[in-house]
């Protein structure tokens, strides 16, 4: 049995001894996300032409802001990841519509 929680008189905690949660996210999810980027970003080293180095970029930048925005959908506190997702997809457009 569990002595009672502080400043609860006769209740016991109900996480005492427990540990931390990881805020949800497995390894399953991110582990796969952060390889493919990583496999896309040191793509980048073997680019000679400028085009292409342009092109990989943007959908590297869209792979991140995808990945934000499925993450965003089991995170703990999903505002920020999505705003961030948000922001990344807009500075994309911006980059295409300056290249263009």
């Amino acid at each position: 049995r569990h002595p009672p929680a502080r400043g609860a008189p006769g209740r016991a905690s109900k996480d005492a001894g427990a540990p931390p949660e990881a805020g949800g996210m497995s390894a399953a999810v991110w582990i796969p996300s952060a390889l493919s980027v990583m496999l896309l970003s040191v793509s980048i080293l073997h680019v000679g032409d400028m085009i292409t180095l342009f092109w990989l970029g943007t959908f590297i930048n869209v792979a991140l802001s995808v990945v934000k925005m499925c993450l965003a959908q089991i995170a703990t506190h999903p505002k920020a990841l999505m705003a961030d997702a948000i922001h990344g997809l807009g500075d994309t457009v911006a980059e295409v519509v300056t290249a263009l």
